[in-house]
């Protein structure tokens, strides 16, 4: 069944942008450091990469819309046609794919004096 407005009164019928399809939204992450020991030093560095997708298929007014100026031309059978606004079926592109991507690397350093005092230098992007 299509949206149906009447004059001002609310709309009826089905929501507009029903039915819906969202699938698949994959999602992954791959993440990897490596430590290297070199007398009191110990380097550490790595980087990690985010993979985020969302796709969906939402036609807006799928079924349909009819608008009618009044009560009156909803009984009578006549639309809105007058002003252009007769109604819309199947408007637009439904077919969206929103894609995310991250990347960061990080590199630590950590000296090891002979103290139980452990500093550590580090910058990540």
């Amino acid at each position: 069944m299509p949206t149906i407005e009447i004059g001002g009164f609310a709309l009826y019928g089905t929501w507009h942008n029903r039915p819906q399809a969202i699938s698949p939204n994959p999602y992954w992450d791959v993440q990897d450091s490596l430590s290297y020991l070199v007398g009191k030093h110990s380097l550490k560095f790595g980087g990690e990469f985010t993979h985020i997708e969302a796709d969906s298929y939402i036609p807006d007014y799928g079924r349909g819309r009819v608008n009618f100026p009044d009560l009156a031309s909803f009984f009578q059978g006549i639309t809105d046609s007058g002003s252009g606004k007769a109604g819309k079926a199947l408007v637009g592109n439904p077919t969206r794919r929103m894609l995310n991507t991250y990347t960061a690397g990080f590199f630590s350093r950590r000296l090891a004096p002979l103290s139980e005092i452990h500093p550590e230098l580090g910058i990540a992007l």
